[in-house]
């Protein structure tokens, strides 16, 4: 869930609870509790109803606690749907299969924090049980991920932009005789390295 958009509020499970009796019945005919109205227009956004505006540190941290967080739960939720003990019926796939497929989907997006929250999971699902049931495609997929130079997509408008400058800056130094046509050849993509040289 992107930190400054709001949760669809149909994916929103309400708890409805019964009204509990008050053990003293009679009081309560002479003090009314007082009626509480329900905001039904309520935004909620990750890491709080405070999330949606401004970028400041304490909303990040918010953010990134509450990605931690449902990580943890997610790992313990896992760990207790894979059980060795669970029956499932014949013909049907093993909840850990099935999981494994799940996390490997995201792992293989270019989503930076798709993959950090992957790796949380599995982190605390491993901390559950041991030896940790999770399929090896993960384990293989999580440390394929430690070793990859990807641009993710979190950072694809600021790269491509950067791209754009860059470019930009070659062509105007070209107008002024410059020619780096042999470091820079045109409309090639330039690498982090080779935009902030040493």
């Amino acid at each position: 869930q992107p930190p400054r958009m709001a949760y669809d509020p149909n994916l929103l499970i309400e708890a409805k609870h019964k009204p509990r009796e008050n053990p003293a019945g009679k009081l309560a005919k002479f003090h009314p509790e007082p009626k509480i109205m329900i905001v039904t227009d309520s935004k909620y956004y990750i890491g709080g109803c405070d999330a949606s505006a401004g970028s400041t540190p304490e909303k990040d941290a918010a953010v990134y606690r509450a990605r931690v967080f449902g990580a943890r739960l997610y790992g313990m939720l896992v760990d207790h749907l894979c059980r060795p003990d669970l029956s499932v019926p014949p013909g049907h796939e093993q909840p850990v299969m099935f999981l494994g497929k799940l996390l490997q989907f995201h792992l293989n997006g270019k989503s930076a924090v798709q993959r950090f929250v992957v790796g949380q999971a599995v982190y605390y699902w491993a901390i559950q049980r041991s030896p940790c049931p999770c399929p090896p495609e993960v384990i293989t997929q999580l440390m394929t991920c430690l070793g990859e130079l990807i641009y993710f997509d979190e950072i694809a408008v600021s790269f491509t932009r950067m791209q754009n400058d860059c470019q930009d800056f070659l062509a105007s130094l070209k107008q002024n005789g410059v020619n780096l046509d042999e470091t820079y050849p045109p409309r090639q993509l330039l690498t982090l390295d080779e935009t902030y040289p040493p």
